[in-house]
């Protein structure tokens, strides 16, 4: 098992994002598990009153893309999981309503949120984040583990010497994999978790995913 935690935060908020968004064609809705009746507003200052006031809405945006349990969508255009529950919360708390802005790829995502026509990013782990962003306090720590054909297993090396290492973009920095292993051959960047672990299962070469 690779001994290296991965942490979760709940959002990315651009810390000059006030410029308006263009219109999106799709429109998405919160469908959240949790009881938003018992949270009292946030207490405030007057300057963070009137900026509240101005905002009315935050633009959030969300990946094309299924991340369970943290975030996934519905045939409904329901957006669910644990980052939309928080996002109720957060919602409820300041008073400003939520609005779903998907995108294909995280780097037009990240460009959006640079640009101001986002305002924040749920359930991202901080991963090569641009400047001018502020993260929240994290609310997972993921444990990555180590794929491997079960032939293997009798034959893998405890400190995983000359074996590939493959890594599911956006989950662990290549370089803590590589500060706890450096004798592993890491291959990182790896777009989805189900083409990291093909190889695994095929025998090819040796994999780790989150």
């Amino acid at each position: 098992m690779i001994k290296i935690r991965n942490r979760v935060s709940l959002l990315i908020i651009c810390l000059w994002s006030l410029t308006s968004n263009p219109a999106w064609a799709e429109k998405w809705s919160l469908l959240l598990h949790t009881t938003l009746n018992d949270l009292a507003p946030l207490s405030v200052t007057p300057a963070q009153q009137q900026w509240l006031k101005h905002k009315q809405t935050l633009r959030v945006g969300i990946m094309n893309t299924d991340f369970p349990p943290y975030g996934f969508r519905t045939y409904a255009n329901d957006y669910e999981g644990l980052s939309a529950d928080y996002l109720g919360v957060v919602s409820r708390q300041l008073g400003l309503k939520v609005q779903l802005i998907p995108y294909d790829n995280a780097g037009e995502m990240w460009r959006a949120l640079i640009d101001g026509y986002i305002d924040l990013i749920p359930g991202f782990t901080g991963l090569s984040a641009p400047d001018r962003t502020l993260f929240s306090l994290p609310y997972s720590h993921e444990q990555p583990i180590l794929a491997v054909k079960n032939a293997y297993l009798d034959t893998l090396p405890a400190d995983l010497a000359n074996v590939r290492v493959s890594v599911a973009s956006g989950y662990v920095a290549p370089e803590e994999i590589t500060r706890a292993y450096p004798e592993a051959r890491v291959h990182a960047g790896v777009q989805r978790q189900n083409h990291c672990r093909q190889p695994a299962t095929s025998g090819t070469s040796c994999k780790g995913c989150p």
